[in-house]
C-alpha cells in the first residue's frame, strides 16, 4: 500500500476537480510549487486567473501561493473568493484555516478546518 503525504493527497483532490481552460495551467503550477518554487508558481496563478477568472480552483491557488510568500491578507483575500464561487471547495477552507493559524486566530483556525474536513467537495484518488 503507498503512502500518501499531505501535500500530494492535496494535489490529487484538487486536479480532480480542474475544468476548463485553467486546468493545465494549474497542474503545471502546483507542480511548479513543488519543485521549483513560489516565483514561478506565482506566475502560473495570475495566468491561470486571467484564463479563467470565475474559477474557484484558479483562486484557492492563488491564495496557496500568496501564503507561502508570506502575505497573508492577499491569500485570505483569494480563498474567500475561491468560496464565494463555491463555498464547499475544501482546499480554500483549509487555505483560510492556515491563515488564520498564522495570525494567532485559533478559534476561527479550528473552525475553518472543520468546514474543510466536512466539505463535500475534496474527493480523493487512490490510483
Amino acid at each position: 500500500m503507498r503512502a500518501w503525504v499531505p501535500s500530494a493527497v492535496i494535489i490529487v483532490a484538487t486536479v480532480s476537480r480542474l475544468s476548463g481552460e485553467s486546468s493545465g495551467t494549474l497542474a503545471l503550477g502546483r507542480k511548479a510549487l513543488l519543485n521549483e518554487g513560489v516565483a514561478t508558481a506565482w506566475k502560473l496563478s495570475q495566468q491561470a486567473l486571467t484564463e479563467a477568472p470565475a474559477s474557484a480552483s484558479a483562486h484557492e491557488f492563488a491564495g496557496e501561493v500568496l501564503f507561502r510568500r508570506g502575505d497573508f491578507a492577499r491569500a485570505e483575500s483569494e480563498f474567500n473568493q475561491a468560496l464565494k464561487l463555491d463555498s464547499n471547495f475544501a482546499l480554500a477552507w483549509w487555505g483560510l484555516a492556515r491563515t488564520a493559524e498564522c495570525q494567532s486566530m485559533h478559534k476561527t483556525a479550528n473552525r475553518h478546518f472543520r468546514r474543510a474536513l466536512s466539505a463535500r467537495s475534496l474527493t480523493l484518488s487512490y490510483r
